[in-house]
């Protein structure tokens, strides 16, 4: 699979500058109407932080027949799941939790460095 480009929707400045700085990466601070129906995949890994609005966002930013991926969901509150975006766009999810990050997150960035031509490398 090759990425063409990789965009963020970051609240936090600092990680925004070094996104840019080290990959190249585009982002924002927080969510744009603009962004619906844009990508090819939508991930959402903002985790025990994440507000009910963010995977909302992320369904909305998937374009038709695409692919969501949900990286440690929030436990401290209910998420709804919009059922009519989900099957109006024929989207995939994708969930995963795993707690012990110090093994899956290293293993992850290398899967991708090794299956992603990252262009702008």
């Amino acid at each position: 699979m090759e990425v063409n480009n990789i965009f963020a929707i970051e609240p936090n400045s600092a990680r925004r500058k070094l996104a840019k700085e080290m990959l190249n990466i585009d982002s924002i601070e927080s969510w744009d109407n603009s962004l619906e129906n844009s990508f090819d995949i939508s991930i959402d890994a903002v985790g025990q932080d994440s507000q009910p609005e963010v995977l909302t966002n992320c369904l909305k930013s998937a374009k038709l027949n695409s692919k969501v991926l949900i990286f440690g969901i929030p436990t401290m509150y209910k998420q709804d799941l919009s059922i009519y975006l989900l099957l109006r766009k024929n989207l995939t999810i994708i969930g995963s939790i795993n707690p012990d990050w110090s093994v899956y997150l290293p293993k992850g960035v290398k899967l991708a460095y090794e299956n992603i031509e990252l262009k702008h490398l």
